[in-house]
């Protein structure tokens, strides 16, 4: 005992946990802005769980988003970022963020990432050609809506042109919505252009 005293033993801090890369994605797509059962949207909630649950380690973290990549954020400027995301039109594959993930991993260290994905997961979500690290661990965070709810806007195109009027026409589909007695507006630049049920 009085060796060990003297010699003053130290535990290292496992060095596992110490060199991996910590990767997070968050899907902030249109379909993000889906109401949860408290009337939230959905984006909103994904920001406020990441900032109540991230704990503050000794390592840097890569954001990545449908329209950005933030690599080497500490704690307090991943918060920063995250409470800056806003929505973007164009949402990535799920293979691609992964593949994304995969390459921006440093070379250096083999001892893989924790990857967590904050999505809505679609269905046309597609993991069949990703190959990864085995030493990754993957959390996927489902962010699922209150209520299925949608309205979608197919196709629009212009009918046979009159002299006097333009006619606007539409092929409108809706998911899980009683679409009787259903209100359609045409609004351009703040101004009300036609109505219909």
């Amino acid at each position: 005992c009085l060796i060990l005293a003297f010699a003053q033993p130290y535990f290292q801090k496992n060095k596992r946990d110490e060199g991996r890369n910590t990767l997070i994605y968050v899907d902030n797509s249109l379909s993000l802005q889906a109401k949860e059962k408290d009337g939230g949207e959905m984006l909103q909630f994904v920001k406020s769980s990441l900032l109540e649950d991230l704990r503050p380690v000794g390592r840097n973290y890569t954001l990545i988003t449908n329209d950005d990549i933030l690599r080497n954020l500490e704690s307090e400027g991943l918060k920063r970022e995250i409470l800056d995301i806003n929505y973007y039109p164009i949402k990535k594959s799920l293979s691609q963020v992964l593949l994304e993930a995969m390459t921006l991993q440093d070379d250096d260290i083999a001892l893989g990432s924790d990857i967590f994905l904050f999505s809505d997961f679609r269905k046309d979500d597609d993991t069949d050609s990703f190959a990864s690290n085995s030493s990754d661990q993957f959390y996927l965070i489902p962010v699922r809506p209150g209520r299925l709810e949608n309205l979608i806007l197919d196709s629009l195109w212009m009918g046979n042109p009159d002299e006097n009027e333009i006619k606007l026409k539409a092929r409108i589909s809706s998911q899980g919505m009683d679409v009787n007695n259903l209100s359609v507006s045409l609004i351009l630049n703040d101004r009300l252009y036609g109505k219909t049920t």
